[in-house]
C-alpha cells in the first residue's frame, strides 16, 4: 500500500516518473494518495484502471490548499474507465482538475444507468463540463 514504509523510502526514486497507473488493493486512504501524488512532480498521465471506489477520502475540504504549489503541475490527462458518480469520486476527480494546472483532458467511463433515466447524474455531468470548460480541459464521457 502507498503507506508502507518501503514505498515511502522510494519517494525520492519517483522524481522522473510520468505516467502512472493506480490499482486498487482494497482500503486505502485517500490522503495517502493525495500525499504520494505530492511528490511525484513531473507526472503527466493518471490512470486509475480499478476506479477510485477503494480510496477513502475524509474531510474533503481541509485537503484544498493544503498540497505544495507543484502540486499535479506537469498532469496533462487523467483517465477513469470505472467511475461510479460517488459524491467521493466526484469530489476527487473536481480536486485533481483545480489542483492540475495544465490539464488537458479528463475521460472518464460513465457506469450505471444512461444519463438520461438519472437526473441527478446528469446535473453532476454538467457540473463537470462547466468546470471544465472553465479550465479550457476537455471532459470526454465514454
Amino acid at each position: 500500500t502507498l503507506s508502507h514504509p518501503a514505498i515511502s523510502a522510494l519517494l525520492p526514486t519517483f522524481s522522473h516518473l510520468v505516467h502512472l497507473s493506480v490499482l486498487s488493493d482494497g482500503c486505502t486512504s485517500g490522503r495517502q494518495l493525495i500525499d504520494f501524488l505530492s511528490n511525484v512532480h513531473n507526472i503527466k498521465s493518471l490512470i486509475f484502471p480499478d476506479g477510485l471506489g477503494s480510496f477513502q477520502f475524509k474531510g474533503n475540504g481541509r485537503i484544498i490548499g493544503t498540497t505544495p504549489p507543484s502540486f499535479l503541475s506537469h498532469l496533462i490527462l487523467v483517465r477513469l474507465p470505472v467511475f461510479l458518480w460517488s459524491e467521493k469520486e466526484q469530489w476527487f476527480v473536481k480536486f485533481l482538475m483545480e489542483s492540475a494546472a495544465v490539464m488537458e483532458k479528463l475521460t472518464v467511463k460513465i457506469r450505471g444507468p444512461p444519463l438520461y433515466q438519472v437526473a441527478t447524474k446528469r446535473s453532476n455531468v454538467e457540473s463537470l463540463q462547466m468546470l471544465a470548460r472553465k479550465l479550457n480541459c476537455v471532459l470526454e464521457l465514454e
